[in-house]
């Protein structure tokens, strides 16, 4: 079946949490042999493996990787290249059993039909997850533009777990309401210096990593991004992104990512993007970045629309 993906970011090419949100709890169970099980306050079932017989180790381009750690004390090191961080507000937008519909961000080295990139946020797909109305934290990522390696969270043998704070595919049980409480994820990917590994972090937790060894193009990546993305059939109605409202600067009104900002030296310090605003079906959805907003939005955007009707 033909589909038709519709993408709107605030793009950098080449070059860059705050309290008072609320940050939900994510859980997944790992269907993997265990050596012991935790119930959730969700009340979900958490399968617990021995970390150094994770799934991402079952990937042929992992067979002899060593697992790679990092603690308060032994931050992964970042190098000239880039770190992306954002905190985004987490929505439900209504989706058809075929379609879906995310928010997230991405790092991304495009060379031809050899494009790396890894992109991490919320999503709702009802086909992905045999759920017709959750929204879940996902990751994604890929090799070659898509089209023979890469896929969607844990169902690529690839991100190496390291904490256990929170999970890839795990459910968000709440969600941002249009005009009221607003629920979020702080994120970040920052590339170690050394191992040139892509280390995820999700409120303040460094919960693991996407390997060197599974990207031949991202030793210098030339992009990184903000935003969201929809997929439906072809000829079919585009769905809803973000909160269904088109960006208006209030932001408990369209979707955002808040106090965005890139690594590009050694210093660990984030700095303000400059970039461009690409959205590939306007009248269906935007993006507007507002630059510094200050206080606890700093540099910020926001994205989304209702849809289009074909």
């Amino acid at each position: 079946m033909v589909k038709i993906t519709n993408t709107l970011f605030f793009v950098l090419c080449l070059v860059t949490s705050i309290t008072g949100h609320t940050f939900d709890d994510l859980e997944i169970q790992i269907n993997k042999p265990h050596v012991k099980s935790i119930r959730t306050e969700s009340g979900y079932i958490v399968d617990c493996v021995d970390i150094n017989k994770q799934p991402a180790f079952d990937h042929p381009l992992l067979k002899n990787h060593t697992l790679q750690e990092a603690n308060a004390y032994n931050v992964p090191q970042l190098d000239i290249i880039h770190g992306i961080k954002a905190t985004t507000s987490i929505y439900n937008p209504k989706v058809d059993k075929d379609q879906s519909s995310s928010g997230h961000l991405f790092v991304q080295n495009t060379i031809t039909d050899a494009t790396n990139k890894i992109m991490v946020g919320w999503h709702v797909s009802p086909k992905l997850y045999n759920d017709d109305h959750s929204t879940y934290f996902y990751s994604a990522w890929m090799v070659n533009d898509f089209k023979s390696t890469g896929c969607y969270y844990m169902l690529c043998k690839g991100f190496v777990q390291t904490d256990r704070s929170y999970y890839l595919s795990s459910r968000i049980r709440r969600t941002s309401t249009y005009g009221g409480e607003m629920i979020e994820i702080p994120i970040s990917l920052n590339k170690d210096r050394t191992s040139h590994n892509w280390w995820l972090a999700v409120a303040d937790k460094t919960i693991g990593y996407f390997p060197a060894a599974l990207f031949p193009n991202m030793v210098n990546p030339s992009g990184v991004g903000w935003g969201g993305s929809t997929l439906s059939p072809a000829g079919t109605s585009s769905p809803s992104m973000g909160s269904r409202h088109f960006p208006d600067k209030d932001f408990v009104h369209a979707s955002y990512f808040r106090e965005i900002g890139i690594q590009i030296d050694d210093s660990g310090t984030y700095y303000e993007p400059t970039g461009e605003e690409h959205a590939d079906a306007a009248s269906c959805y935007n993006v507007i970045y507002y630059g510094d907003q200050g206080e606890e939005f700093g540099y910020s955007l926001q994205f989304g629309g209702p849809g289009c009707n074909k």
